[in-house]
């Protein structure tokens, strides 16, 4: 710590100084630290020490639709994702409609 290292005291009224400061910030809560910019930071930052093409929680959302879809449903993705019209998961998962199609139009030839 580089305060123990310090050749000189420190002055009373730097220590009184930073007391005051400390007493004027408000302690975090859990909710307020992780927002989405802050979720977006921390996969960009473990992406790029991974050393993969960064990925987006935005993505993964879309991933995880498709995903349920295929698996699921329609109905099972809607309210996996929360939304309360169809319409909206059909655009989160668009890619299922078309992998759907591609093995219908190999099982059928």
């Amino acid at each position: 710590m580089r305060s123990q290292e310090r050749k000189t005291p420190r002055w009373p009224s730097h220590m009184a100084r930073n007391r005051k400061k400390r007493k004027q910030r408000p302690v975090q809560m859990p909710s307020e630290c992780y927002n989405t910019a802050a979720v977006h930071r921390a996969m960009t930052r473990a992406c790029e020490k991974a050393g993969v093409p960064p990925i987006t929680p935005h993505r993964l959302r879309h991933m995880a639709a498709v995903s349920i879809r295929n698996q699921f449903g329609l109905e099972h993705a809607r309210a996996t994702l929360g939304h309360t019209v169809a319409s909206m998961t059909e655009h989160y998962s668009k890619m299922a409609g078309a992998k759907l199609a591609s093995e219908v139009a190999a099982a059928v030839g």
